[in-house]
């Protein structure tokens, strides 16, 4: 993740242990399951493994290469932020 996303971001996430050891606890925000502050980025997550199934399963449209994953990964995901707006 960029620095400055990292300087200038929150992290809404449930109450598993884990994230404790791995982010900053001054940008944490713990919920409880069911308190709907991790419904957007959860919305989000399934939108991409909606639209670019390569991420979820060995198929036909699997590719090999990282650099076909990242630009695959930038169009559904640059498509998926104009339906936005």
């Amino acid at each position: 993740m960029p620095r400055r996303y990292r300087r200038h971001c929150w992290y809404f996430t449930d109450r598993w242990n884990a994230y404790t050891n791995v982010l900053p606890r001054w940008r944490h925000c713990p919920y409880l399951k069911g308190e709907g502050q991790t419904s957007i980025v959860e919305a989000s997550n399934c939108s991409l493994r909606q639209r670019c199934g390569m991420l979820v399963r060995k198929s036909c449209s699997f590719s090999k290469s990282l650099a076909i994953h990242t630009a695959r990964i930038k169009i559904v995901i640059d498509n998926y932020t104009l339906t936005l707006n």
